[in-house]
């Protein structure tokens, strides 16, 4: 079963995912565009589409919860490759950079982004 707090982190999730379900609602190298790709920030009326952390943000700002960015973003990166917060304090890539550094990478495709909400996703419905 689910806690309460595990219920929050895959509504804010789902949510996430929503907002980038449609390439052209999906960025790289900002964390929010406007409908003429101008930089805006993430709870701006007129943001349309959004990197993974900013829908994150986003998407925590909608459902107005005060969860943690990096928590959100550690469950999505966790769901790709084995986080070992022992590695984190000595300092390897924290999963709020690892996520932002997979969204930017030039070569990445937007289904691919998908793949990981979606596994996030699955492995915190496999919980339940």
């Amino acid at each position: 079963m689910t806690e309460p707090q595990d219920d929050t982190v895959l509504r804010i999730l789902r949510r996430a995912r929503g907002l980038i379900t449609e390439p052209e609602h999906w960025t790289k190298n900002a964390f929010a565009r406007d409908a003429k790709a101008d930089v805006v920030a993430v709870g701006n009326e007129a943001a349309t589409c959004f990197c993974s952390v900013g829908a994150i943000e986003r998407a925590k700002m909608d459902e107005n919860e005060p969860y943690s960015t990096h928590l959100l973003a550690f469950e999505v990166a966790a769901s790709m490759a084995p986080i070992d917060w022992r590695d984190v304090h000595r300092g390897g890539p924290l999963p709020l950079s690892w996520l932002m550094s997979y969204n930017d990478d030039t070569a990445r495709k937007h289904a691919e982004v998908l793949e990981v909400f979606d596994k996030a996703i699955a492995r915190l419905e496999s919980l339940a």
